[in-house]
């Protein structure tokens, strides 16, 4: 029997983190950080901070994501990518999951932040629960990057991540944040 992988072959092989150790020693102050990293991104860029808007539309998830939230699937969720910037230098790469169900009642307000950062919202609600980090070590050329610019002297490279799954009024969203690699810059 041939397993063939198609698609899903370029998915991030994420996992738990159980130890500090294999994330990369420059990273590690914004990979483990519990706070907002757009409030760190922030602070630390001063008033040249902005966000650009990658995607915003309805998304079939990867089936890693669609596992970890518990979907069908067949089933569509909304999807927000963005990218924190300094000085219009791309810091982070984020990526929200947000299942159809989680939109409805209080969750309305996931899908119409614009440009404004989803962690705004979330950290400021301290009803929000979040799970436990899991991380993963992606190559640059992965589709989950494509179309965004990284600035690195290396032709090829890995970027690390990290994802969590938030409950914004008791219901599931997913957020995967990719460190790229001018972060070490800041």
């Amino acid at each position: 029997m041939q397993i063939r992988w198609g698609k899903y072959q370029q998915e991030p092989q994420w996992r738990d983190l159980t130890r500090d150790e294999e994330i990369p020693v420059a990273l590690r102050e914004w990979m483990l950080t519990p706070e907002s990293l757009t409030q760190k991104v922030q602070s630390r860029c001063g008033g040249r901070f902005h966000l650009e808007i990658v995607r915003h539309g309805w998304v079939r998830p990867q089936l890693n994501e669609r596992r970890l939230l518990l979907m069908p699937d067949a089933a569509r969720a909304l999807c927000r990518e963005v990218v924190l910037c300094c000085d219009r230098i791309p810091l982070i790469f984020a990526r929200t999951i947000i299942p159809h169900s989680t939109l409805r009642g209080a969750g309305h307000r996931l899908s119409q932040l614009g440009r404004k950062p989803l962690g705004e919202l979330l950290f400021r609600d301290h009803s929000v629960l979040r799970s436990g980090l899991q991380v993963a070590c992606v190559a640059s050329g992965n589709a989950m990057l494509k179309g965004i610019r990284l600035k690195s002297g290396k032709k090829d490279h890995s970027v690390w991540g990290r994802r969590s799954v938030f409950f914004f009024a008791g219901q599931p969203l997913l957020v995967s944040e990719m460190f790229l690699p001018a972060i070490s810059c800041l």
